[in-house]
């Protein structure tokens, strides 16, 4: 039976007890090699097999046909700082409080990567996003974290063999000569070949992908292979500045710019999977494949104006929140039949508490995901955007609740609900008198918000400046304010 621990013990005591319990456990069968791989900005709905009209995705459909997918998978955030930190933690953006620039994760929070290294595992992480990197402090439990975006020296951090990972007070004229560059795919395979090199007995490799995250700028083969060539408008290089120039009613998307869009997306996303498809042979080489448990899922999705935006960050409907999510077990671990579809409401952030189930691991005990051998009961998901008054929302099975604004004092203003059984895309939010469980959901957003409101305001998360430099790589990425 795995121990559970308290949220309230300090980190360095919950590692210390992880430590502890094992070396002194009964180490039971092998533990299998871990991958765990983000696709930055991946839509559940342009994933092939769960039902996307383009054959955008062939690798994951394989995976999944050795594995489970979940088809009701969703982030608890629609932008990656959020996202990467509740995938990395188990708990919601209101708790983990990595929820707008500068934020950085707190020390006494306990990460996946923690947990595998105090049981023997080898962490090694390697991030294209500056939006999920040390500059958050996401590299805590990595014995070694490459941030590809980086150049020269500063590219990989090798972090302490134990115990709390000391601040490192920025050097911010160093910072600002560093030289930094929008990451391609194809930067990963010969990290993890290297990787594969060294023979780690007992890997956990941790890859956070780019792609199909704009600008959407994939190789020649790809880019033609979706794209229309008698398209030539506005949006046919999947540069980021006509993209986020939309957002700001700049640029206007017609039909056309519509279509062309999401096509080069779709290229990007090809061109991603080809990536995770050369990796998966990787491990094959290497007689790990078979053995691996292995999960691909994203950070969150991307919006093509279902609801007049592009991209991220910006509301809670699900073009920007759901997620594909993909399990492959080892070879005789469980009794899960290949291809299994699961249709239960699941979140990225199961995927922390779900590795401790699988594998017997202790892990905290106060977490906001849950194993996904649990979810197939009623669940509610809270949501927010990354607003300094973020929205708000609550995903169940069948319906979504957005709080858009902070309600004057007796009313509803400024809330939509969904029945998402007659209204999938979220297009015709019901009259609040026919909407019977509203009012019940209503409650308990509001409840979730207040709590997390005042997390944040009795919890002071650190935070750190970014250099010039390193604003401009994401403005490159289109996060700008």
């Amino acid at each position: 039976m795995p121990v559970r621990l308290h949220r309230g013990m300090s980190r360095l005591t919950i590692v210390s007890v992880l430590a502890a319990v094992a070396a002194g456990c009964d180490p039971g069968p092998p533990r299998p090699p871990i991958v765990l791989i983000v696709m930055d900005a991946l839509g559940a709905e342009h994933v092939s097999h769960l039902g996307y009209e383009r054959e955008t995705t062939p690798h994951l459909d394989a995976l999944a046909a050795e594995g489970i997918t979940f088809t009701q998978a969703f982030s608890p955030a629609p932008y990656t700082q959020a996202g990467i930190a509740s995938l990395l933690t188990g708990l919601l953006p209101g708790r983990h409080l990595v929820v707008h620039s500068g934020a950085t994760l707190r020390g006494e929070l306990v990460t996946l990567a923690e947990i595998l290294r105090a049981q023997g595992y080898r962490t090694r992480g390697a991030v294209s996003n500056l939006n999920g990197s040390s500059a958050l402090s996401l590299e805590q439990g990595f014995d070694s974290f490459l941030e590809l975006f980086r150049e020269g020296e500063q590219r990989e951090r090798i972090l302490p063999s134990g115990g709390p990972r000391p601040r490192v007070t920025r050097d911010d004229s160093r910072a600002e000569r560093e030289t930094l560059h929008v990451v391609r795919g194809d930067e990963f395979p010969p990290v993890v070949a290297g990787w594969l090199e060294e023979g780690d007995e007992l890997p956990f490799y941790y890859l956070h992908l780019l792609e199909p995250h704009c600008p959407y700028q994939p190789p020649e083969e790809f880019r033609t292979r979706f794209l229309d060539p008698e398209y030539a408008g506005p949006f046919g290089e999947g540069d980021t500045k006509t993209l986020v120039q939309s957002v700001r009613g700049e640029v206007t998307a017609e039909a056309a710019d519509v279509a062309a869009a999401r096509a080069l997306y779709d290229a990007n996303l090809a061109y991603g999977d080809a990536i995770v498809g050369e990796i998966f042979d990787l491990l094959r080489a290497a007689g790990l494949y078979d053995e691996a448990l292995i999960v691909v899922t994203s950070d969150h999705g991307e919006a093509f104006w279902q609801h007049d935006l592009w991209g991220h960050n910006l509301h809670l409907y699900d073009e920007m929140i759901r997620v594909p999510l993909i399990v492959k077990l080892p070879d005789g671990m469980g009794d899960v039949a290949p291809g299994t579809r699961s249709d239960a409401l699941v979140s990225t952030m199961d995927v922390l508490p779900s590795l401790c189930d699988w594998l017997d691991l202790p892990g905290p005990r106060d977490l906001d995901g849950i194993p996904l051998a649990s979810a197939d009961g009623p669940r509610s998901l809270v949501l927010r955007t990354n607003h300094k008054e973020p929205t708000y929302g609550l995903r169940t099975q069948g319906s979504k609740l957005i709080l858009h604004e902070n309600p004057v004092a007796g009313s509803r203003q400024g809330i939509e609900f969904f029945d998402l059984a007659s209204d999938p895309g979220e297009q015709s939010p019901l009259e609040l008198t026919q909407a019977e469980r509203a009012s019940e959901q209503l409650d308990e957003l509001l409840d979730a918000r207040f709590l997390f409101d005042r997390i944040a305001q009795e919890t002071a998360a650190a935070a750190q400046e970014l250099s010039p430099n390193e604003e401009d790589l994401l403005d490159q990425l289109g996060y700008t304010e």
